[in-house]
């Protein structure tokens, strides 16, 4: 019986010490690069970079935008410069052997998409825009021409579209929209005015830019654009925290919100942009007239409603929160409780800000130039005021119009829906 047990003593000893010996898993070895202060790329001597190509072409492009602002250009003479590159004021281009055109679209996808893009962007400039330019045409919304801007006198020409001639031949040879089609509006002002109503109305101090980053850093917002069938950028609210505080709180600015640095570009620079057009201006009050009248989302009930759903939703998740987070930093001696802390600043809320909120606001409105100091007419039917913005008439349906001002002033109308 000694044996066995010497044996088997022996055997497990033996594979201890296999496992012992085994070979640990492979370890990928680390690898130190240094990184050297400069690059050279040479062959017998010769440097075998070369930019010579990309810049002719650079430069090629820069022209053609130029002379794509040149009404006495011709159809001929400009699909020249693209395809053939040949016809540049610059000789050294002509003589470059480069063209755009065979780089801007290289491939058979983007033969069919690119190419056909400037081509339209040609025929569309030659056809419309240029005698638009020559008869001193001034721009407008669905009318090319030239446009002054309001702030700076800057001249740009301007498609039936809005868009700069130059800036959208940019966008097709620099290849920026090869794969979306983005010579189209970027814009959706209808989506940005309200977004920027929201903020004003709820006086956020972090969104789109950060009141904590000098009113220039952007911050807590989602920006997206339907590809397929793009409209423009639509602009969505993200982490609002930082609202509802006083009820004199005002953001209207105009702040730095960027100081026109491409990468912090953000809502508030936009709308601030856009200030200038008097077509925007009037267009914002449009909105606002929209949301805070005839039981419009921003009207007090309205408001009231939606924060009492929101507040049913989350009552009971809120002692979660109180424990999770109630009694964190300056907190940890007097936790913040559903009772007595949540509940009371819900009903402070509804019943001190809401209904006096919109006075503030609206003298924000008319003071930044965003709604005038008057009041449209208001719509009757036998002596009651019709609120809703879309309503089903019938033979006989009466409709009453009154000025609400107590200024006075004149109404105009029109009977065939001109106005």
């Amino acid at each position: 019986m000694k044996r066995i047990n010497n044996i088997w003593l022996l055997i497990f000893g033996t594979i201890l010490i296999r496992c012992n010996d085994e070979t640990p898993d492979n370890v990928d070895p680390v690898v130190t690069v240094t990184q050297p202060a400069t690059y050279s790329f040479e062959r017998n001597g010769q440097t075998t970079v070369s930019y010579g190509g990309q810049t002719s072409r650079l430069e090629m492009a820069k022209e053609l935008g130029s002379h794509l602002n040149d009404e006495t250009k011709t159809k001929e003479q400009l699909v020249n410069m693209f395809d053939n590159g040949t016809g540049f004021d610059n000789s050294s281009l002509d003589g470059s052997g480069k063209k755009i055109g065979n780089k801007t679209a290289s491939s058979s996808i983007a033969s069919s998409t690119v190419k056909a893009q400037f081509n339209a962007l040609i025929d569309d400039v030659v056809t419309n825009v240029f005698p638009a330019v020559a008869s001193s045409t001034d721009a407008s919304a669905g009318t090319a021409g030239i446009y002054t801007d309001p702030g700076d006198g800057g001249a740009a020409v301007i498609d039936e579209n809005s868009l700069t001639i130059a800036g959208g031949f940019g966008k097709i040879v620099l290849g920026e929209d090869d794969e979306c089609g983005y010579r189209h509006k970027l814009v959706h002002e209808s989506n940005l005015i309200d977004y920027m109503m929201g903020i004003f109305f709820t006086g956020d101090l972090d969104a789109p830019i950060s009141n904590f980053g000098e009113n220039k850093i952007p911050n807590n917002f989602f920006a997206a654009i339907n590809r397929v069938d793009p409209d423009g950028f639509r602009y969505y609210r993200h982490d609002g925290e930082h609202t509802l505080f006083d009820l004199d709180r005002d953001r209207t600015g105009p702040y730095p919100a960027s100081d026109g640095e491409l990468i912090y570009s953000n809502p508030q620079y936009i709308h601030q942009k856009l200030m200038t057009r008097q077509e925007y201006r009037m267009h914002f009050a449009d909105r606002v007239y929209l949301h805070f009248y005839n039981n419009g989302a921003l009207t007090v009930a309205n408001c009231q409603e939606r924060m009492m759903f929101r507040r049913d939703q989350i009552m009971m998740a809120i002692i979660a929160e109180s424990a999770r987070w109630g009694d964190s930093d300056e907190n940890a001696n007097n936790p913040r409780t559903k009772n007595d802390h949540w509940l009371p600043e819900e009903k402070s809320i509804l019943n001190d800000h809401f209904p006096y909120r919109q006075d503030y606001f609206m003298q924000q409105m008319i003071t930044a130039d965003l709604f005038p100091n008057f009041l449209p007419p208001v719509f009757l039917n036998n002596g009651v005021e019709i609120d809703n913005i879309e309503i089903t008439v019938t033979p006989g349906y009466g409709i009453t119009l009154e000025n609400p001002n107590q200024t006075g002033g004149e109404m105009y109308f029109t009977l065939d829906g001109t106005d």
